[in-house]
């Protein structure tokens, strides 16, 4: 075969083969970079997602136990508050109640000689009222004397004036004037006797008018103590109730306070916590997503380099292929060419 045929031939072919291996080692080379691209990516995205969703987790814990701790010591501050409370109020009521107590016992006191006086003065009412007392007993000759001690001697002077009447009218003592004079006699008695009875009477209600007066002053006393005992301890019963229903009202609020700050926490620690872990799956599917569209990435680049590869060496086989034809197109050409000088000549 002549040279002006074989070389170009050669060379067409020899080109495209070259082509076909350089084309194929680029597209290779192109798709193993881009799939290391790939998998660098790949690799930063999980070590962002091994780096960052951890301390999502830990802040998100930190601050869990920080509300939970801050609930803890509210809860304990209120504790204390409720306890102190008590302590003060119980101390505020016995100081009250110790000063209550000794103003009704100085109150008392100044009303003691008075429901003392009221009691003696009643005791001896009582000794002068029983049957046959100073008060309470019958009128007899002895009161007369005793109660009227010129009696007796008004009685002899006017028996006496009786008689010098008599005498100085030259008259004895008859029996007209014994009669006279025992009648005399028996009239003053009588009307001494009215008299002395009527001071007695008044004697005795004088004496009762004052004794009742000392009585009524010691009732009226006893009434008065009685009043402020009796007030001073409703007072004390009161305040008692007021105070049972402060402590129940703190004790009441004191726990709604606790029970509020056992629930605000937990439910601000399940809101973080829970936060936290949404962020973390969004995070891990984020990744995720970005992590599968590398590795389809990765596999269309080595996909597309094999590809390129098969056409590169299809382009080849395309050129080698092409150069066998320009041969075979100059061996056919060159017996045409004969047959058409010598038609009488067989080539084979």
């Amino acid at each position: 075969m002549p040279a002006a045929v074989a070389v170009p031939a050669a060379i067409s072919a020899g080109s495209s083969i070259l082509g076909g291996v350089l084309g194929n080692r680029a597209a290779g080379k192109a798709a193993q970079l881009q799939y290391q691209s790939t998998q660098e990516a790949r690799k930063y995205i999980e070590d962002l997602l091994d780096q960052y969703n951890p301390k999502i987790g830990q802040a998100a814990q930190e601050a869990a136990d920080a509300v939970t701790r801050a609930g803890g010591d509210a809860q304990q501050a209120v504790r204390d508050a409720l306890a102190q409370g008590r302590t003060d109020l119980a101390q505020a009521i016995q100081q009250n109640r110790t000063d209550v107590q000794a103003g009704m016992g100085q109150a008392t006191d100044l009303l003691k000689p008075y429901v003392g006086l009221g009691a003696d003065t009643a005791a001896t009412l009582k000794d002068l009222m029983v049957p046959g007392g100073e008060l309470n007993r019958t009128f007899n000759y002895q009161d007369i004397q005793n109660l009227d001690p010129g009696y007796q001697f008004r009685m002899d002077q006017a028996a006496k004036a009786l008689q010098a009447s008599a005498a100085a009218k030259g008259g004895a003592l008859g029996g007209g004037t014994l009669q006279a004079l025992g009648n005399q006699q028996q009239q003053m008695a009588s009307a001494e006797a009215q008299n002395a009875f009527s001071r007695l009477t008044q004697s005795q209600q004088d004496r009762f008018n004052r004794l009742n007066a000392l009585l009524g002053a010691g009732q009226t006393a006893a009434t008065q103590t009685g009043n402020i005992i009796t007030r001073g301890n409703e007072f004390l019963a009161g305040q008692g109730l007021t105070a049972a229903d402060t402590m129940a009202r703190l004790g009441l609020s004191g726990a709604e306070n606790i029970g509020q700050f056992m629930v605000q926490p937990a439910e601000w620690a399940g809101t973080a916590l829970t936060g936290a872990a949404t962020q973390q799956a969004a995070n891990a599917m984020s990744a995720g997503r970005s992590i599968a569209d590398l590795i389809t990435g990765g596999g269309a680049a080595r996909a597309a380099g094999t590809v390129g590869g098969a056409n590169a060496w299809t382009g080849a086989l395309g050129g080698v292929a092409n150069a066998a034809g320009q041969v075979g197109r100059y061996y056919q050409d060159r017996d045409l060419m004969r047959i058409l000088r010598n038609p009488a000549v067989t080539y084979s």
